[in-house]
Formats: structure tokens, sequence, C-alpha cells
């Protein structure tokens, strides 16, 4: 048969005749301790490591197969679900890792979370009703709902995330006169590992009590998870972390599932009603420059978002499609992606533990840390920072200072993602009062000492499903009540080593100061 139907580029005349990349092999970054006791040997072979050459032809072999990575297929239109080599990967990936409930899945390319949930969010969605949210949340997320007229309702949370026991209230005390005629949320925007910007990570039996709440309220979950593979051990000081060897890892089917088991579940393993929309990306793992992701579905919600994505951003990239799979899929394969995986965590481990090494070893300035049992949770260790009563900062000093016993910040530390969630406590310096003010003064006052002093932190507010959280206009002269707390979120995620450390230091000076 002649094809003469459809309208498109002929591959001959894309200029592209090769695509390739030098890459770095899977076991590139160790897995393990940096002050193990092994860690300088296996640091001779890691500079040593060698890098490969991939290559994506504009036409594959035949032989290799329907499924082949070439320039000819990447460069043209193409399904919305993604190019072949793409779907097969996922799915194959998702099978093997988040082990879904249900056989009949479906995997649909995207560019990138945000893309996935505005989708969801504009099928699931009408214009006027409540997503349910954490407490704080991604700010993408909601500016991508609300300019369908969609808003948040919070869900209290708690170290490890949202609180059962608040959602059931919520859900169960709902009434339509009380909220202006809105019904009650059905849809519950979630990032239960990692969370941006509070860091907890959900663990297995919180997960099946939110599931069974939502089943009980026909609630769907859309589970977004960018930073599911940054999940991490808990923290230990470094005299501890010394006894642990900084190790290369292997690369085989038994590491991979051993590593795959110390991972807190995805909702999809308990989803037997499809009710979990789980959003996927390599933005965390490869680079979001790619903006490449996946959604993973039942059929019904996967067949309504395609015709959707068809009718708006159509196919996702193809050039990002055939670099990733390229890599991951046929450079690297399933397990070399795993052990990939493994490398990034480590590097993201070492990072959060000086980070908070750096806090612990603040006392010499005159910072103090003690252990809030009340609020810890297993893994989950919550402290309270307080001024010590030698401390050296306020030897000289004539200033009236905080009591030693009173707590200046707190903090979780986190067991996964890319942040530290910090709460201030207000309250408790010498300029705070209970009765209404010119808002949040001494929030937007500490941010700028911050600043100014060079450390550039995210204001909380930013986070906030409340829309009165965030700082009035003082021009207005509105009233608002000043808060006992503020909330600022740091990451450890991209700045160097040497940052962290210095930029820690900064932070506690100005924060004895900011409190004197």
């Amino acid at each position: 048969m002649f094809g003469l139907a459809i309208g498109v580029p002929h591959p001959s005349l894309f200029p592209y005749e090769t695509m390739g990349a030098e890459v770095l092999p899977p076991t590139a970054f160790s897995v393990g301790d940096p002050d193990g006791i092994l860690s300088w040997f296996w640091s001779v072979f890691k500079a040593k490591t060698s890098k490969t050459r991939i290559s994506i032809p504009k036409y594959a072999n035949p032989k290799d197969g329907p499924n082949a990575i070439q320039l000819s297929t990447a460069l043209q239109y193409s399904m919305v679900t993604g190019l072949p080599a793409f779907v097969e990967f996922v799915r194959n990936f998702v099978l093997q890792v988040f082990q879904p409930a249900y056989s009949d899945f479906r995997v649909l390319a995207n560019s990138g979370n945000t893309d996935g949930w505005t989708k969801a969010c504009a099928l699931l969605c009408q214009s006027g009703e409540y997503i349910l949210t954490e407490d704080w949340t991604y700010p993408g997320a909601l500016l991508s709902a609300w300019p369908s007229g969609v808003r948040p309702y919070p869900v209290p949370m708690d170290s490890l995330g949202m609180i059962p026991h608040g959602l059931e209230c919520i859900l169960a005390e709902w009434k339509e006169d009380d909220h202006e005629g809105k019904r009650r949320p059905h849809v519950m925007y979630t990032i239960p590992v990692g969370q941006n910007p509070t860091g907890a990570v959900m663990d297995a039996e919180r997960k099946q009590e939110i599931y069974d709440i939502c089943v009980k309220y026909d609630i769907i979950i859309v589970e977004d998870d960018p930073y599911y593979f940054l999940q991490y051990p808990e923290y230990k000081r470094k005299s501890e972390r010394s006894l642990r060897s900084h190790i290369p890892g292997k690369v085989n089917p038994e590491t991979s599932r051993k590593f795959v088991d110390t991972l807190a579940p995805s909702y999809l393993k308990i989803d037997h009603q499809g009710r979990v929309i789980r959003l996927d990306t390599f933005s965390k793992t490869i680079g979001p420059g790619c903006r490449l992701g996946w959604t993973t579905c039942n059929p019904l919600f996967a067949t309504t978002m395609e015709n959707y994505s068809a009718s708006k951003t159509n196919q996702t990239s193809g050039i990002s499609q055939a670099m990733v799979m390229q890599l991951v899929a046929k450079q690297w394969g399933h397990d070399g992606y795993v052990r990939w995986l493994r490398g990034i965590g480590a590097q993201y481990t070492e990072r959060r533990d000086l980070m908070i090494d750096s806090l612990f070893e603040a006392s010499s300035s005159g910072l103090g840390l003690a252990q809030n049992h009340g609020l810890s949770q297993g893994t989950v260790k919550v402290y309270d920072a307080h001024v010590k009563s030698t401390g050296v900062l306020y030897d000289n000093l004539d200033e009236k200072l905080p009591s030693k016993d009173k707590t200046l910040f707190s903090f979780a530390i986190p067991n996964g993602g890319m942040f530290l969630w910090i709460k201030f406590h207000l309250k408790n310096h010498h300029d705070w009062v209970p009765h209404p003010g010119p808002g949040s003064a001494l929030e937007v006052k500490l941010w700028t000492d911050l600043a100014e002093a060079g450390v550039l932190f995210a204001p909380g507010y930013m986070f906030s499903t409340d829309e009165e959280d965030a700082p009035p206009d003082e021009s207005f002269g509105e009233p608002h009540v000043r808060s006992e707390y503020a909330h600022m979120r740091v990451s450890f995620s991209s700045a160097t080593k040497e940052e962290i450390t210095e930029a820690m230091k900064t932070f506690i000076q100005v924060i004895l100061k900011f409190f004197r």
C-alpha cells in the first residue's frame, strides 16, 4: 500500500545523521560512606573510571527489531504514549520496582511530573473544586491547578507526611455549607517520598492507612514521586559512619532486588482498584533538561490522558526519549540503571549528612541540639536547637539573651529528597507579640538577615497551601496576626560541599544574633 494520507516530513530530509554522547558507567559513583575505612582504596579505581560513547543512527539495523532506537523515528511525529523502546523499558521498570497490584496498568510518556500532574488535574477536576494536599507542598503543582480554578485543601502533616487521622476528620466532617457549597474533595495530590519541601518519607504502614481512607471516601490519589530514588539511611554521626565501607557496588539482579526492597513501597503496590495515578521522572536521576517522565495508571485513565495529550502537547520530545533510552535501556540495562540510582542516592546521602554534621558541630558557636523524642518517629529524628549557656558568642555580651531552654528552631533529619525543612520559633524572639501587628515582620527580617549574610533559603510561605500564610503587603495597612513560627526550605542538592559547610556556619551565626 502507498501511504499518501499523512503529511509528515520525510526522514531523509532530517539534518541529523547520528547523535551521540560520552556517558559515565552505572558504577561511576560508589555506594556507602566516603569516610569508610576502604574509601581511599576505591577512590583509586574511581579516578580511572572510563567513559563510554553511545550513538544513535538515523536508521537502525532491521535486525534490531521494532523497538530499535533510530533518529528517523525519534525526530518524527510519534505516538503520545512514547517511543516503543521507552514504553518497553519503563513498563518493565515499573513492574520490577513498583510492583503494581494489577496487571493491566499502562504507562505514558510525559514532559516531566509537572506536565503529568497538569494533565491529570485537568481531567479529574472541575473549576471551583478543592483537591487534598499536604499542609506544605510543591508550589508548581498549585500553580498548575489554579488556572483551572482548582484550590488546595491542606491536610495536617507530621515527620512521616500526611496524617491519616487528619485526613479522616476532614472527609468525615465535610459540609458543603461550610465550604461555599463545594462538594467534598475527590482528588488527592501527594508527594510521599522526599516530600517537597519537608523531606518526609511515608512508610508502608502510613500509606496503607491513607489508601484505606481514600477507598472509603472514593478519593483518586495522584502520587507525585520525583524523589523516590533519593531515599537515605538513618543519619549517623561521623564517628559511627566511619565504620562503614565506601564500596563500588555490583551490577546484577540480586543487588537490584535488594536495593528495591529497602525502598518505601509505592501506592501502586497496594492499589487493587486502579485509583492511583503515579508520576515518575528522569529529572532527578538523569537531568531535568530532558523534560522526560512517565505516568502509570489504569487503562481508562490512560486512554483519556492519551486523547487529552494528543489535543494539547502531543508527544514528548523524541530526542529526549531516544538519548535517555539509548543510555538506560541499551547501554546500562535495568540493573545498570538501578546501580546508577544507588550511586546518586549515596551522593545525596553524603550531602545530607554534611549539612546535618554542620549543625551538630555548631556547638562551638553556642548552639545546642537536643532530640525531641515526642515528635521523633522510628528512624525520623526531630531536633530542637537552643542556646548553650556557655555559648562563646555570648560570653562578653550584655544584651538580653534567649533562655537556654527556649527553642530557636526545629528540624527533622530528612530520610529522602533534597531538602532540610526548618521551623523557627519566632515566639521566643524578644520582639514577638501575640496581638495583631504589621504581619510577618520577624519572618521577613530573619530571611533578610540571612540573605544579607550571603545565605539564601526558600521562605516557607512559598510552599504553604494556605494563601493567608504569605506575608501581606504592609502598604495596604491590613492587620495580620503574627505567627508563632516561620519555616524555610534549605537545599543540599546543588551547592558544593564547601559551600554547604560555610553556609551552615553563617546560618548559625545569623540565628544566634537574630534571637539575641
